[in-house]
């Protein structure tokens, strides 16, 4: 069987991505390296989260990466964050920035 890590970069394509490894049929198994965490699945259900760092990360046959422009990512983070967030949280005001 193919080891596969993917690497999920915030804002890039990453959810649609780790969806469609969930749900292909040909995929029994893989790693998500998200914000420091390494996310397990297997037969589409995620069975284990343990924090990581990238360099200590074991080999694997197959790496995938989405990548998107800079300037891209940077607006969709910014409305991603002035409309609330994660789950739609917050009122795009952030205590830290006053």
């Amino acid at each position: 069987m193919t080891s596969i890590l993917f690497v999920h970069i915030a804002k890039a394509g990453g959810t649609s991505l780790r969806r469609l490894l969930k749900f292909h049929k040909g995929i029994s198994r893989f790693d998500c390296f998200h914000n420091g965490f390494l996310l397990r699945f297997e037969n589409g259900r995620r069975v284990g989260t343990a924090r990581v760092e990238l360099n200590s990360l074991e080999k694997y046959d197959v790496a995938i990466i989405a990548l998107r422009h800079p300037f891209s990512r940077l607006q969709s983070c910014y409305h991603y964050f002035l409309s609330g967030g994660l789950n739609g949280r917050g009122k795009g005001e952030f205590p830290g920035d006053l």
